[in-house]
């Protein structure tokens, strides 16, 4: 079969994901006035119906062929429909309401310190929970907390104590020395 390392991190296995981007970033906007939440609420939903099928099946996901040969396409498409809805909603609407409060924008600033902790914890917890649950929905979980947890607290961690130290210093740096900049 396709081996799911090549299908999630290739790049040329992933261009759906880019073209779903490309197109989505060159059509007129205007072109889904009045009906950006429907389809925002189409990709909600069938963001929710794959996590959901990944969840309970009775295999790991990087065991489900669906999920090595489309299902990452869904997935991308998914969260291309839940932009449209989030662009088109009202700034008093909830989806905005939500992505705007504090815990989203620390999650937002931290977001690439808790990816790239995700990257390592991951396969660690994935390989621990393995040997102590044999179920794969119970595993999953298991693990899905368990990284979030990790992952959010450490890369919120760095994103502190590394990103916004190397952000200050390059502040007075450039403060000392317009040419820096």
């Amino acid at each position: 079969g396709v081996s799911h390392h090549l299908t999630y991190s290739f790049t040329l296995c992933r261009i759906d994901a880019l073209a779903f981007g490309c197109l989505f970033a060159s059509l007129p906007f205007d072109a889904f006035k009045g009906r950006s939440r429907a389809i925002g609420v189409a990709g909600v939903a069938m963001f929710v119906l794959t996590m959901s099928s990944i969840a309970s099946a009775d295999v790991m996901f990087k065991q489900l062929g669906w999920h090595r040969t489309w299902g990452y396409s869904f997935i991308a498409l998914s969260v291309v429909l839940m932009l449209v809805g989030v662009l088109g909603a009202s700034s008093t609407s909830l989806p905005i309401r939500v992505l705007e409060s504090r815990p989203m924008l620390a999650i937002g600033r931290a977001s690439y310190s808790i990816y790239v902790w995700h990257l390592i914890f991951f396969p660690l917890i994935r390989n621990f929970t393995h040997e102590h649950f044999p179920d794969p929905t119970t595993e999953y979980w298991v693990v899905l907390p368990l990284v979030l947890t990790v992952s959010g607290v450490l890369g919120w961690l760095s994103y502190q104590l590394v990103e916004t130290s190397f952000a200050r210093f390059r502040e007075r740096r450039t403060k000392l020395d317009p040419r820096t900049s």
